[in-house]
């Protein structure tokens, strides 16, 4: 890779849905979930990696990935109350780095190394790359819980993380729309005018987001 590339991994959620504590933190075959997040990607990573944790909790989230990072660098920053804000946070612990950076939920334990290389060269001619999957549901809108109109599914994919930007598309992007506050990278990129590439992802990467999701992933991990 001659352009670099970066990891952040975005672990600032509250966990509100989960109702069983920080999710994050939950064991998963032996180890924390945002630490299986991490340990699948870095083998793909050529720069820097920082995690962006909950305000006041870096110590806890340190100690907790340490018998399972002692042999990696990693950048810990405190989050903010939103997701575009906990980037914004990384992005400025980064410092001066150039080159790319993958953004990823650590939410998401099962995105790999292989999923990332494939983004990287995805992203390589044109902003940045986001892994996704076709919708295949019959879609509808509904209002007060009655059916109003269908939606055509065609062309429609369902995305994940990791997200893939160049810094400096990124940075041009935020210096246009400062007060963009928005839930995913790719969005503030199409907001900018800028491609984003898409990546048909067809292995799990699910996202630990009620406790029925953890019992699935118990049975791949």
């Amino acid at each position: 890779m001659t352009v670099p590339l970066h990891l952040i991994i975005v672990a600032a959620g509250s966990s509100r849905r989960f109702g069983q504590g920080d999710k994050l933190l939950v064991d998963l075959s032996g180890a924390p979930v945002f630490v299986h997040a991490l340990r699948r990607l870095i083998p793909a990573v050529t720069g820097r990696c920082v995690i962006a944790v909950p305000a006041g909790r870096i110590r806890e989230f340190e100690n907790a990935a340490l018998p399972f990072t002692r042999d990696l660098d990693i950048i810990w920053c405190e989050g903010g109350t939103t997701r575009s804000r906990s980037v914004r946070n990384a992005m400025a612990a980064l410092g001066e780095a150039d080159g790319i950076v993958a953004v990823h939920d650590a939410a998401r334990p099962l995105a790999d190394a292989a999923l990332l290389k494939k983004l990287y060269e995805a992203a390589l001619p044109c902003a940045g790359s986001l892994p996704g999957k076709a919708v295949t549901d019959t879609l509808w809108k509904s209002e007060d819980g009655v059916l109003i109109s269908r939606v055509e599914r065609e062309g429609v994919f369902a995305v994940e993380t990791p997200q893939l930007f160049h810094i400096a598309e990124w940075k041009k992007a935020v210096a246009e729309f400062p007060e963009a506050d928005f839930t995913d990278d790719a969005s503030l990129l199409r907001h900018a005018g800028m491609q984003v590439a898409m990546v048909i992802n067809p292995e799990p990467n699910i996202k630990l987001t009620i406790p029925a999701d953890l019992a699935v992933l118990r049975e791949i991990i």
